[in-house]
């Protein structure tokens, strides 16, 4: 069996950063989330962190617990409304591997998540392709199953040239590009939100308050008619511009404003961002108008104990 070991403090964080930066940008957000761990950004007590070898890793697991979500949309995440009341925990996971014995660190990774709680569920998010029929495979022979899962391919901008192609960024005469202010507008954004829970009208404001986000806002009564932000993780996400104003370009215009800051601030990466496999206006715009590229199949899924 591959060993895991809890790797928190600061102190081992180095080789396991310096891996997941050889790994980008298929890895960013199990960087981008170590970071912040490290950093304070997230509760460190609120997240556990195994790696299969502190100096040569090749897998990583964290896991943080979250409250039971029971308004999730059946889009993207299991709506748990229906449950029995057993379930008393639910953990949010993040896996990357480049191990050469895969199926031997799932398994590994099964028998843990399963040892931490008889009914608990679990929320996989950004989990490779490959690796998905893997767990399934082992979290069945533990009596944990798929309830749910949803393709979101990540795309990632291969050349950091991009603004040079747009030098300038017009905005349509009416219209204005500001900063979106959490105390005005996380409610908005929230209500618009197909995947949103309950939890994400905090993650929103709280991701408003600390990390770059775009707004447009018709003059007229300074309405807020789109926006993009990024993820606690760094990816560029939320992207939405209300129906009524689609077909004007604000979408690129948002993307490429959001981009400006990513460059001034210095994420450390290059910008990336998953797109629901069905959603294929984003994938229009992300890989056809600004040049990013597909680098990967991810997923985001859902286990628990069969009802």
């Amino acid at each position: 069996a591959v060993p895991t070991t809890a790797a928190t403090s600061a102190s081992a964080l180095g080789p396991i950063r310096s891996w997941l930066q050889r790994g980008l940008p298929c890895s960013a957000k199990f960087l981008h989330t170590l970071n912040r761990i490290a950093d304070g950004g997230e509760t460190p007590s609120a997240w556990r962190v195994f790696v299969d070898n502190r100096m040569d890793p090749g897998a990583i697991l964290m896991i943080k617990n979250n409250p039971r979500n029971p308004n999730r949309s059946e889009d993207h995440h299991r709506d748990s409304s229906a449950g029995d009341g057993l379930s008393q925990k639910h953990y949010e996971v993040c896996f990357y591997c480049d191990h050469t014995d895969v199926r031997a660190v799932v398994r590994r990774a099964c028998v843990l998540l399963r040892g931490m709680d008889q009914y608990a569920s679990f929320t996989f998010s950004g989990l490779a392709a490959l690796l998905l029929p893997v767990f399934e495979e082992y979290f069945a022979a533990l009596g944990v199953q798929k309830e749910w899962d949803n393709m979101c391919p990540i795309y990632a901008l291969d050349e950091l040239n991009i603004l040079p192609a747009h030098p300038s960024i017009y905005v349509p005469e009416g219209f204005l590009l500001a900063r979106m202010d959490a105390s005005w507008h996380a409610k908005v954004i929230d209500d618009a939100w197909p995947f949103r829970d309950a939890n994400s009208l905090g993650y929103i404001r709280e991701s408003l308050n600390r990390f770059s986000n775009v707004g447009v806002f018709a003059r007229d009564g300074n309405r807020l008619v789109g926006w993009v932000m990024t993820y606690s993780y760094g990816a560029i996400g939320m992207l939405h511009v209300c129906e009524e104003f689609r077909g004007r370009g604000f979408a690129k215009l948002l993307v490429v404003s959001l981009l400006q800051q990513w460059f001034k601030e210095g994420w450390g990466c290059a910008p990336y961002c998953y797109i629901v496999d069905s959603n294929e206006a984003s994938k229009q715009l992300f890989s056809k108008n600004l040049g990013f590229n597909k680098v990967g199949d991810t997923f985001w899924a859902g286990f628990g104990r069969p009802k």
